[in-house]
């Protein structure tokens, strides 16, 4: 499902007219933009014509022109898209039954017609053609009420309010009007400072769960069968503690959906710091076995070394996580042009959901276009960008008994929190540091330490890694090869 499918067909054509000026460095030809948007000349003259002279009533910001048949636009810098998009909503028919629907829960089909000064069979045709599109979040419209998991439903209005809402805008809704005050409860739980965009995901979700929360028949049985590996879990623990005094419920009383709810959507949506989802994935679960058998095989396809990188690491597990909660996307995938990496990433994400996820997923019908993308894009960062990578020499004049201990210590200190790779010594690579307990006759900056390592031979090794690679990422440079990698055919 795509935004533009909410649309009417006017707003549709503007819509997708926008998109294919924006994408242009001049003009378009009316004639070939009415053929791609299946649309006559006519028609879509018409469509720009009226739909200009209502933007320039409004002060929209946006601004049509057709001259000697070409049709050509101009944006106001201070436009935001979700204002943009929330413009056209307002003239949609399936736009206002889901608002309302948000905030009536049910309706009746001729309270409803009323309300939208339509006929009850014009309603009917728009309530078939909608449930068609929510298909794809596996929830329906049926008796005046929205069907299907509570989680998938919050999902869909998360997406939704995503892309025609903006957070100032969302602080004049009635639901929303409190949750500025959530906010620092949960900077203050998760030690850290959320950015805008992340204050506006977090207050969007809240919101939406707090209005859902209220309902008597939620279904929350698909999030029960999905949280199975997680609830006995230290960090879930917490959070539900957290979430009783948040909400002030009783333990009696709360209902644990509400908190598992929660749960999949801070560990999915780039919410959470990378140090904090490194704490979730400690304790293990389907989302950190998916992320690990993932991040191996695409070392294997990378064709260098690449240690534990904790950008590319954090991005794949949001990404893993969004797949295991949850279905369906208004998001318009981004167009990669490389089709071996779509193939690879499809298939990496096919052997997620049938070798890891199935026992949690029963309906593995594959739904998730976007996150193929994603992935693809990924596979194109690496295919581009050479990560920063510190390479550490080990050498110690003692025993292997004593020194490989010491060495496997400074793997699992560094190895999984900082992109290094540390190995023995060998004269033939090259490296950034070496650490060692002798003397070495070689012009590199060397570490010494003296039979083990104490913690303050760790504290003066991070900070000389940070050092190291601040310098490394001034020099870094794209790799201009395009060799095919990723191609996991085989497997």
């Amino acid at each position: 499902m795509k935004i533009e499918d909410l649309l009417e067909k006017r707003e549709r054509a503007i819509y997708l007219l926008t998109e294919y000026l924006r994408d242009s460095q001049s003009s378009l030809s009316l004639k070939i933009l009415s053929q791609k948007l299946a649309l006559s000349r006519t028609t879509l003259a018409r469509y720009i014509e009226s739909f200009d002279e209502q933007a320039r009533q409004a002060k929209l910001g946006l601004f049509f022109q057709i001259r000697e048949e070409e049709v050509s636009f101009e944006k106001k810098e201070s436009l935001l898209h979700a204002d943009w998009l929330a413009y056209l909503c307002q003239f949609s028919t399936k736009y206002q039954i889901l608002l309302y629907l948000f905030d009536k829960e049910e309706f009746a089909i001729q309270a409803l017609a009323q309300h939208l000064l339509i006929s009850e069979a014009s309603l009917n045709r728009q309530l078939a053609a909608l449930n068609h599109l929510l298909q794809d979040f596996q929830i329906s419209i049926r008796n005046g009420r929205l069907k299907g998991s509570d989680l998938q439903i919050r999902y869909f209005y998360y997406q939704l309010f995503l892309q025609t809402r903006t957070l100032s805008s969302i602080r004049t809704y009635p639901h929303f009007r409190q949750i500025g005050n959530y906010l620092p409860l949960f900077e203050r739980f998760f030690d850290t400072k959320f950015n805008s965009y992340q204050n506006f995901q977090l207050s969007l979700w809240l919101g939406i769960s707090q209005r859902r929360m209220r309902g008597a028949d939620v279904d929350f049985s698909e999030l029960i069968q999905l949280m199975k590996p997680y609830i006995k879990q230290k960090w879930y623990q917490e959070l539900r503690a957290f979430a009783l005094t948040l909400y002030q419920y009783q333990p009696t009383t709360v209902r644990e959906g509400e908190v598992m709810s929660l749960f999949a959507f801070l560990v999915s949506q780039s919410i959470l710091s990378p140090q904090k989802i490194e704490r979730i994935l400690a304790f293990g679960g389907p989302i950190r076995e998916a992320t690990t058998w993932c991040y191996q095989t695409i070392r294997e396809e990378v064709g260098h070394p690449l240690p534990i990188y904790e950008q590319i690491l954090y991005y794949l597990n949001q990404l893993l996580g969004k797949v295991y909660f949850f279905k369906g996307s208004l998001e318009a995938p981004i167009i990669h042009e490389k089709q071996y990496q779509l193939i690879s990433a499809r298939m990496l994400l096919s052997t997620v959901l049938e070798n890891i996820y199935q026992p949690q997923h029963s309906n593995l019908v594959f739904q998730y276009e976007e996150e193929v993308a994603n992935l693809a894009g990924l596979f194109d960062y690496l295919s581009q960008v050479q990560p920063v990578v510190v390479r550490i020499g080990f050498i110690s004049c003692q025993s292997p008994v004593i020194a490989e201990p010491i060495l496997f210590q400074l793997q699992k200190e560094f190895e999984r929190t900082y992109a290094v790779l540390i190995e023995p010594f060998l004269t033939s690579n090259e490296y950034d540091l070496l650490v060692t307990d002798e003397p070495v006759p070689v012009e590199v900056p060397c570490y010494f330490f003296h039979r083990r390592l104490y913690a303050s031979d760790l504290l003066a090794l991070k900070k000389m890694l940070a050092n190291l690679q601040k310098q490394k990422e001034k020099q870094a440079h794209r790799r201009l090869e395009t060799s095919s990698m990723f191609s996991i055919e085989r497997r």
